[in-house]
């Protein structure tokens, strides 16, 4: 065998063989698609134009360095279709949209009571600041909010109930501003809960 031939034989095996280690390679990333097993903020790819989307009321698949639309669920057993939105950057301290008397109507499945009334008072303050106080008149119980984190777009505070404990349980609660200036309003725990709030 000639010279020429050895070299054509070596680079013929090695793309054979780089081949090989690509096609496994995507195997692998695949099966940990389906598995379950893919880490946040990964995005599997398709083709055409099909869209993966993702449940109700999480992050939308995005390309590197764009924002992250949290999808926002229809409110069940109502026409309110909360719009979808970004946290924008994140803030030192309650950003002033949030800041005024707010009310509302909030729907809870695991509560014989849904939908029931709130009443919220927002105030300025920052991480770890109490920053509202809340009611909730037909529950009988209300207490005060305590700020976790903000964002330009959106709020998380602790709830703590002080009056009426036998009728509410401590939860967090999610503030976000609507296009229209309304706030959506949501916790998780006890089944979740879900409400629009406007100023009185």
């Amino acid at each position: 065998m000639s010279r020429k031939q050895v070299i054509a034989a070596v680079v013929a095996v090695c793309t054979v063989v780089a081949a090989m280690i690509g096609f496994a390679a995507n195997v692998v990333t695949i099966a940990e698609f389906v598995s379950g097993d893919a880490q946040a903020g990964d995005t599997l790819s398709v083709t055409g134009d099909e869209q993966v989307q993702p449940p109700a009321g999480q992050s939308t698949p995005q390309a590197p360095g764009t924002p992250r639309v949290r999808v926002v669920p229809k409110i069940a057993d109502t026409d309110i279709l909360p719009q979808p939105y970004e946290r924008g950057a994140v803030r030192p301290e309650v950003p002033p949209e949030f800041i005024g008397s707010w009310d509302g109507l909030i729907y809870q499945e695991s509560s014989s009571k849904s939908p029931y009334p709130v009443e919220l008072v927002i105030g300025p303050g920052g991480s770890n600041d109490i920053v509202a106080s809340v009611e909730y008149p037909t529950l009988e119980c209300g207490g005060s909010w305590r700020l976790q984190s903000a964002w330009e777009h959106m709020i998380r505070s602790s709830e703590e109930i002080k009056d009426g404990k036998f009728n509410c349980i401590d939860t967090v609660i999610e503030l976000s501003t609507q296009p229209d200036g309304q706030l959506y309003y949501a916790f998780e725990s006890n089944g979740g809960g879900y409400g629009i709030l406007r100023r009185p």
